[in-house]
């Protein structure tokens, strides 16, 4: 919750993820579809300067998070929140099952046509949720999500 008051996410969901580096997708993008990131003090709640540049990489630690909020036709999704695994096991969790997919997420997965910014958004939330890989191809996950989707066309 202080995370969330300090980046003022007032959702009512947001994706944990586990993991030691996340590289910065669609950073400088503007407009109607973009991703904001800003990382976080662990101990102190605060945000810490971070430089906004496409394929940086940011070292996830104890001490600090990242938060990616995509933001997709102009209106907030789901935050992310990428921190160290020994932050996420020494706090308790309220957790739910998250086995639906945004439209975008839908549409890339399928292959849609989408505008360029908008598709490289969907790939981004594709591969935090870990629907797809680096190189876009479907993971495990990605293909039990989207059989429901497949059998409704």
């Amino acid at each position: 919750m202080k995370i969330c008051d300090e980046l003022f996410y007032q959702g009512r969901y947001v994706w944990l993820r586990s993991c030691r580096e996340v590289r910065l997708v669609g950073s400088t993008m503007r407009g109607p579809n973009r991703i904001r990131y800003r990382l976080v003090s662990t101990s102190d709640y605060k945000c810490l300067p971070l430089p906004q540049k496409e394929n940086l990489r940011v070292e996830i630690s104890s001490g600090r998070a990242l938060a990616a909020l995509p933001v997709v036709k102009g209106r907030r999704r789901t935050m992310f929140l990428f921190m160290d695994s020994h932050f996420l096991l020494n706090h308790r969790w309220d957790t739910t099952l998250g086995d639906r997919l945004a439209p975008e997420e839908t549409g890339y997965l399928l292959g849609k046509a989408q505008p360029p910014d908008l598709q490289r958004v969907a790939w981004a939330l594709c591969r935090f949720r870990n629907l797809v890989d680096r190189h876009g191809v479907l993971t495990k996950e990605g293909r039990k999500l989207l059989m429901p989707y497949l059998n409704r066309a």
